[in-house]
């Protein structure tokens, strides 16, 4: 099917530029890891102290 083939398409593109995409996964997850240092400090002790 045509979605079919798009996705493929976009796969292709994706593993093309796979060294962007790394890059960009690596920062988007930097940012989540900073926002939960920032806004969620104690997460981490609290799942330790239980």
């Amino acid at each position: 099917s045509v979605t079919t083939v798009m996705f493929y398409f976009v796969v292709h593109i994706h593993y093309a530029y796979i060294n962007i995409d790394f890059w960009v996964i690596m920062l988007i997850m930097a940012f989540f890891y900073v926002c939960k240092e920032v806004f969620y400090p104690d997460s981490e002790d609290l799942n330790r102290n239980k």
